[in-house]
């Protein structure tokens, strides 16, 4: 079958979705076993209801229901605020695009180009005020790039946690830091979305370029650390560790004299523990000044000790910071990996919504959108 066939998109059925898994499978599954990678889906299905997740699929327009799939993918909703560059505001929803996926034997014939065209009309139909589609590309950024969605920063900072840390976490500076629990998620990101909206009132005021804030929420972030303890054991669904309950950290007394004039919001960074990968993975990092960046690190590297996990990464350059946190750890020879590097998978890329992008005018391909692990599906 070729493209110039007629095939639709449609929402799956619940044997369509069983089947995209079963597809899917050998690519995304190990090393869970299939019973595992299936149990792992349908709790997180759970989990993140109120993303409204949908299962999309593209088949013949003549044979809706069949399970000898085209393409197909995933679709989340979060809310953002797009700031256009007058500093005036829009609110809406960014849909993220997950589990992009052509079978072996239907592939490099266009489908999934076809599938995300007719996806994007669809969703700006059905959403008046979607901002953005938002995709993170395993497949470099070239190809979604000629279907319309603009490629973000890639970096990402690897610190290996050193094998004698202490898990007590120390004082630094007058620096008060607490771990948080789940309980103290929702406040916490609620009062740095307002923060995050502010800040890019201010600097599209300055530069003149549009900024997209994505709004993490706490279902996100329980979303994250879920999918992160299911590979705990290689069975999904075990008890997780204990040691989960600390799901971060936040700084709440800053020294005297180091408040930056006009720094607003709570300093705080959220991570999950990625079993996975071996790693604790920062979700939301809120904090600018090195100082600070290096107390949070220390007290994921403390929780990463804790859990028997070797790495803590974060999404970003963070190598303004490098000495602070390698004081932090131990001092300089303490800190066999400090590294910062371009990714090549979980390339955040996003296409403006029509109404978005007539918004923003000339400036709508200069938009800043900060992309964190915690917003990844």
């Amino acid at each position: 079958m070729s493209t110039s066939d007629t095939s639709s998109l449609y929402q799956a059925t619940q044997a369509q979705a069983e089947q995209c898994l079963r597809l899917s499978f050998p690519q995304w599954g190990p090393p869970l076993d299939e019973a595992g990678y299936i149990n792992r889906e349908i709790t997180l299905a759970k989990v993140g209801r109120s993303f409204a997740p949908r299962q999309w699929v593209l088949v013949p327009s003549d044979d809706k229901e069949t399970l000898d799939i085209l393409s197909s993918c995933e679709t989340l909703l979060r809310q953002g605020v797009l700031v256009l560059p007058d500093g005036s505001r829009r609110e809406g929803r960014v849909a993220s695009i997950a589990s992009v996926f052509t079978a072996e034997k239907h592939r490099r014939r266009g489908y999934a180009a076809r599938m995300l065209t007719q996806l994007a009309r669809a969703a700006e139909t059905e959403y008046p005020d979607l901002l953005g589609m938002a995709l993170y590309s395993d497949i470099g950024p070239v190809y979604y790039a000629r279907l319309g969605w603009q490629p973000m920063d890639t970096w990402t900072t690897t610190v290996r946690v050193p094998d004698h840390l202490a898990t007590e976490a120390p004082a630094s500076e007058g620096l008060a830091v607490v771990e948080l629990s789940e309980a103290d998620v929702p406040g916490l990101l609620e009062a740095d979305g307002e923060a995050r909206v502010k800040r890019a009132v201010n600097d599209a005021r300055a530069d003149g370029c549009p900024r997209l804030v994505e709004l993490q929420n706490a279902d996100s972030n329980v979303w994250h650390r879920t999918r992160g303890l299911l590979y705990s054991t290689k069975n999904a669904g075990d008890e997780p560790p204990a040691v989960a309950s600390v799901v971060g950290a936040q700084v709440v007394l800053a020294p005297s004299g180091h408040t930056e004039a006009g720094e607003v919001g709570p300093v705080f960074a959220l991570w999950s523990y990625n079993y996975k990968e071996g790693s604790v993975d920062i979700l939301r990092l809120a904090a600018n000044r090195s100082v600070d960046v290096a107390a949070l690190f220390r007290a994921a590297a403390t929780a990463a000790v804790r859990a028997g996990l070797p790495v803590v990464r974060a999404w970003g350059r963070l190598d303004f910071a490098e000495a602070a946190i390698r004081q932090q750890l131990g001092g300089e020879s303490s800190v066999s990996v400090f590294e910062v590097a371009m990714r090549t998978s979980s390339i955040p890329s996003l296409r403006l919504s029509s109404a978005a992008a007539e918004a923003a005018g000339p400036e709508a391909s200069a938009v800043n959108w900060l992309a964190e692990k915690g917003q990844w599906c």
